[in-house]
């Protein structure tokens, strides 16, 4: 099938000969359209429903064809942005204004991030942006975000125990809208992020240097001007949303991680070479080189799990240049965006304490007004009463001791469902007005407070054992020249084959081994013993 983006082909269709009889056929026909200006043709063509009618369009006639090919830019972009919903379309606007904008160092940075986003350029569509090739790029990436955006609230809503209670959600428009314009939010944070770690020190020739008194009134918790310049950039993309709109982006690069994962590790059993660089399992969102995933990009990662197949895959991943990074700690590596560095700096120089605004409506200078206004109360009100800030929001018991509540709901994206779906789900007390009335309850033996995990099998010890042990092996494979796949199967399998190996393993290997066995490791901490065990594979010396 010839796709709409390479007019190439298209010609090559049009150039048939019983292509060429039908054109001829419909030009003799159609003398009015003979007669049209190419722009005229052009400007009617940017209104077509989706990529499929251009493709029709291009392929019924040569004159089609050549006002496509007169514009194309122009035309491929406004069918992109007319398929989306508004707020989406804004949404993509700023991150592709912010991807495109040009600064060095953070002082730079933070003026860029407050221009792209101020009311005067927040939703102005550069031209200069619009080459051919950037609404290649710019459709791939929306194909990616839809595809994500449908694919994590279903699986949310078939796996997660509060998400399956009582049938109470669903995927509507304005969900899936707030799951797409989350995905947009995380592209245009990785993409600054990774900007912003090519220039830090900048302003300072390169220098790190300790922070100085008047900086750490700013920010206390920083050690040097590295950690500074990035806090800075952080928060200026932070200001720019609302604590609730922060809290999706936090959510939803957790999500993508959680989604990617499964397959992901499937990959990493069955895959000599990654076997053997690569000694642990995406356990959590948080696993050491998941970010060195999600900084590849939403489209790379949509390639990755929609491949036919393993051999597929590794192609995939080979064709990252330079090969992901794996290490457990990389100063290049784009941060899990975890903190709201904005509202951090609020509750900090408010002196927030439990209950602090429980009885008021929460004022605007800790929620900050929303870069895209949601027509439905359900993610701040989901916010106000489940997130890790909520402490600030609710009353306290008077025999309960002072605190903030456990934070569970990150995991079944508490921020991206409506009102109405919330409160059918028997959460009692979650419209603010409620809320401040009465508090908010949630109905006995309701599921919100269970520990469920996606990933919990990837963090059973014997699975961190059979991995480990592979590595060991897919190492040795490497080093006799063999690649490709690795029948993880037969290995899981066979115990006179396991056994036999666990039993040939090398001294270091065997002590990580053993540690594992009697004591709870994170993957970071793995990777530590390895390094100090000096037995880190290809990618993972430091």
């Amino acid at each position: 099938m010839v796709d709409v983006l390479d007019p190439t082909a298209s010609q090559e269709q049009c150039d048939s000969t019983e292509e060429g009889k039908n054109i001829t056929k419909m030009e003799k026909l159609s003398p009015c359209l003979e007669n049209m200006p190419l722009e005229v043709i052009s400007h009617m063509l940017s209104f077509l429903p989706n990529r499929t009618a251009i493709r029709a369009a291009m392929q019924s006639c040569s004159k089609l064809y050549s006002a496509f090919k007169n514009r194309q830019a122009y035309i491929a972009s406004c069918v992109l942005f007319n398929s989306m919903d508004e707020s989406v379309y804004r949404e993509a606007i700023t991150t592709l204004n912010l991807k495109n904008a040009e600064w060095k160092g953070a002082k730079a940075g933070v003026a860029t991030v407050y221009r792209v986003y101020s009311k005067e350029e927040r939703d102005v569509l550069h031209s200069q942006y619009l080459t051919f090739d950037r609404v290649k790029e710019m459709w791939r990436l929306h194909k990616s975000i839809e595809y994500f955006a449908r694919r994590i609230p279903k699986s949310l809503i078939r796996k997660h125990p509060v998400v399956k209670y009582k049938g109470a959600y669903s995927i509507t428009p304005s969900v899936r809208a707030r799951f797409q314009r989350a995905l947009y939010r995380l592209d245009a944070f990785v993409e600054l992020m990774k900007a912003t770690i090519s220039f830090l020190c900048y302003d300072n020739g390169g220098e790190n240097r300790d922070p100085t008194h008047k900086e750490l009134e700013e920010a206390h918790w920083v050690h040097c001007l590295r950690e500074l310049e990035e806090h800075r950039m952080i928060k200026a993309f932070d200001c720019q949303y609302s604590a609730t709109e922060i809290e999706q982006l936090n959510s939803i690069c957790g999500l993508l991680i959680t989604e990617i994962a499964p397959c992901f590790n499937t990959f990493l059993q069955h895959d000599i070479e990654l076997g053997a660089k690569v000694p642990y399992y995406i356990t959590e969102p948080e696993s050491p080189a998941t970010m060195s995933l999600i900084e590849q990009g939403i489209p790379f990662l949509y390639d990755f799990l929609t491949a036919g197949c393993r051999s597929v895959r590794s192609k995939v991943m080979d064709a990252v240049k330079p090969p992901i990074n794996w290490k457990s700690y990389v100063s290049t590596r784009p941060p899990f965006p975890r903190i709201d560095e904005q509202l951090a700096c609020v509750i900090h120089d408010k002196e927030g304490e439990p209950a602090k605004w429980a009885q008021m409506v929460i004022p605007d200078f800790v929620t900050r007004t929303p870069f895209i206004e949601d027509p439905d109360a359900g993610p701040e009100c989901a916010f106000a009463a489940l997130s890790r800030f909520s402490g600030l929001f609710l009353p306290q018991e008077h025999d309960a001791e002072p605190g903030f509540p456990p934070f569970l709901c990150l995991a079944w994206g508490y921020v991206f469902w409506d009102l109405k779906m919330l409160e059918k789900s028997r959460l009692f007390g979650i419209n603010e007005k409620d809320r401040i009335a009465n508090g908010f309850t949630v109905e006995m033996g309701h599921p919100i407070d269970s520990q469920w995990n996606a990933l919990a099998k990837y963090q059973k010890p014997e699975a961190t054992d059979k991995l480990l042990v592979s590595y060991q092996l897919k190492n040795s494979l490497v080093n006799n020249g063999y690649t490709g796949y690795f029948d993880w199967e037969k290995f899981e399998s066979d115990p006179e084959t396991l056994a036999a190996i666990t039993d040939d393993v090398d001294a270091t290997t065997q002590v990580l081994v053993d540690a594992l066995r009697t004591m709870p490791m994170t993957p970071a901490d793995i990777t530590a013993l390895m390094l100090d065990l000096d037995m880190a594979g290809p990618g993972q010396a430091q």
